[in-house]
């Protein structure tokens, strides 16, 4: 005699969802047939940080809308529709959706970091490179060129604000700090660790030669319409040399303090202490 999940006790993931988004007056969609990915809604939202958290902007019936998968969560979907600029409406869906969704979204049909990196066979007797002359070859070899060049595309569309290249026995570890937390990208093999670090030491034109000292130094670049410096520091390591690039993207404008995001509370508290003849004011936060 057959039993249904209510008669054991049981219910199903997608049943506690239904009835999640039935309290708190949600629409619920039980798969990515039912929404419309929108890849202008995309644009500013990084894939790691969406993953992480399971939640995606999307359409539905046309009107723009963000995909989550807990209810609760409200103050990731208010910063999704803050990094968006416009209101969206919260719907609920199972995590597996959300999740396919965002692999959907995320494809991208240029070459990326990992594409490169497959192609980079290690060549049979690989020996340690000693010689500068080498390393410059190196280093200004094309397929590292375009490694980097597509680690830095990536890290500006994430919206990174450090990219971290640390080296172990196996690997290069390739981490980008996103609204102050790191997430690990794909990584390069070992053999070409030593010249993708001195080719962002010659870009930065720091001493390639110099791997037993602390170095700090300064590249420029353009992505599309965009002029970003870049700061470059080295630091010795047990397995090479660990290198951290800090983003400075020169066409983000200053936000008034209007456009922070504070309530009208706290706006009104804040211009009242700087009206004040003496004190001081401590913000706090994360780095980037």
């Amino acid at each position: 005699m057959g039993r249904n999940d209510a008669t054991v006790g049981l219910v199903t993931a997608d049943a506690v969802l239904r009835r999640q988004a039935e309290v708190y007056g949600l629409r619920f969609v039980a798969s990515a047939a039912e929404v419309t990915l929108d890849a202008r809604l995309l644009q500013s939202l990084p894939v790691e940080w969406a993953r992480s958290h399971a939640i995606l902007p999307v359409r539905i019936d046309g009107a723009p809308c963000v995909l989550v998968c807990d209810p609760g969560n409200l103050d990731k979907q208010e910063y999704v529709s803050i990094l968006l600029g416009q209101p969206l409406l919260p719907v609920l869906a199972p995590r597996d959706v959300v999740l396919a969704c965002i692999e959907q979204c995320y494809v991208q049909r240029e070459e990326s970091p990992s594409d490169v990196i497959e192609g980079m066979a290690a060549p049979a007797g690989t020996l340690p490179i000693r010689q500068v002359e080498d390393l410059l070859k190196e280093a200004n070899g094309t397929p590292v060129t375009q490694l980097i060049n597509l680690i830095l595309l990536d890290a500006f569309r994430q919206r990174a604000s450090d990219i971290h290249f640390e080296p172990f026995e196996s690997r290069l570890r390739v981490r980008f700090r996103i609204d102050g937390f790191l997430y690990e990208q794909s990584s390069p093999p070992s053999h070409v660790v030593q010249a993708l670090v001195s080719r962002l030491k010659v870009m930065a034109h720091m001493d390639i030669a110099e791997r037993r000292l602390p170095q700090d130094g300064m590249a420029r670049v353009r992505v599309g319409e965009r002029e970003v410096d870049i700061r470059v520091s080295t630091v010795p390591v047990s397995e090479g040399e660990r290198v951290v690039l800090r983003l400075l993207d020169k066409s983000n404008t200053l936000l008034s303090m209007a456009d922070l995001g504070m309530d009208g509370e706290c706006y009104a508290r804040l211009k009242g202490l700087l009206k004040l003849p003496n004190g001081m004011v401590v913000v706090s936060g994360p780095t980037g």
